[in-house]
């Protein structure tokens, strides 16, 4: 099996800015807001649904893994799970 090939934010944010056409700085400002938001919200119980994208949600852990506790989840829409099978 191939090697997954791995972006990480200074490469995301070269990427935008690039195809954006805004400075380095601001999207990284943006990207670091959207960020915030996100936890902000999964922090409150909240989902974050994107259009184009999926939703962000927090999910418990299983039972027998640390009980009380949860994690992020994200679930694609049917948009972005097609293409992603190809």
């Amino acid at each position: 099996m191939a090697k997954t090939e791995k972006l990480n934010t200074p490469d995301v944010v070269i990427a935008i800015s690039n195809q954006v056409g805004c400075s380095q700085r601001m999207t990284r400002r943006i990207l670091d807001a959207f960020s915030d938001l996100v936890l902000t919200n999964l922090l409150e119980g909240k989902q974050l649904s994107l259009a184009s994208l999926g939703k962000f949600y927090a999910r418990q852990t299983r039972q027998g893994r640390n009980p009380g506790s949860t994690r992020m989840a994200f679930k694609a829409t049917k948009k972005v799970a097609e293409r992603l099978r190809g």
